[in-house]
């Protein structure tokens, strides 16, 4: 009613939605589940209404997560690439998501992650204050943000 044809949504959720680095982070973890299932929930009743996505960030540069942290390089050490992300990176999909070139995309949720979802598994030779630092770091303010905009806007 409120959003006009092809309007898009576009969720920041997190990957903990999808991998658990280590002890303590379920509860979040289950939070930003929610925000995926939403997102799919969203596009299914929605419909042909307008596109519903949700961006699934890892280990990103920012005030609240730095690359130079205390948890930086045990966070490093659970992606495919071994750095943090930058902000552009996540920024450049939903762009990309808010405009027309994605217009048969909905009802997913995609990974800015550097290939954490990849190799979470592969932590398990961190110890155990390792591992509980590297989600920690995961779970700045534990914030879900949702960014709508109209059909013809861009970022």
């Amino acid at each position: 009613k409120h959003l006009g044809d092809g309007a898009r949504t576009i969720n920041i959720g997190s990957i903990m939605a999808d991998r658990i680095p280590g002890p303590g982070a379920s509860v979040y973890g289950i939070t930003k589940r929610a925000v995926a299932s939403f997102t799919r929930g969203l596009a299914r009743d929605l419909g042909t209404q307008g596109y519903r996505n949700n961006v699934q960030p890892g280990p990103i540069d920012t005030d609240a997560n730095p690359d130079g942290g205390d948890f930086a390089e045990s966070l490093k050490l659970v992606t495919t690439q071994g750095r943090y992300g930058h902000t552009t990176d996540v920024a450049s999909l939903v762009s990309f998501l808010a405009g027309p070139e994605s217009g048969y995309i909905t009802g997913a949720n995609l990974n800015v992650d550097g290939g954490f979802h990849c190799l979470t598994s592969h932590a398990a030779h961190l110890g155990g204050e390792e591992i509980r630092s590297a989600a920690d770091a995961l779970m700045p303010g534990g914030r879900m943000v949702s960014i709508m905009y109209p059909p013809a806007s861009r970022i």
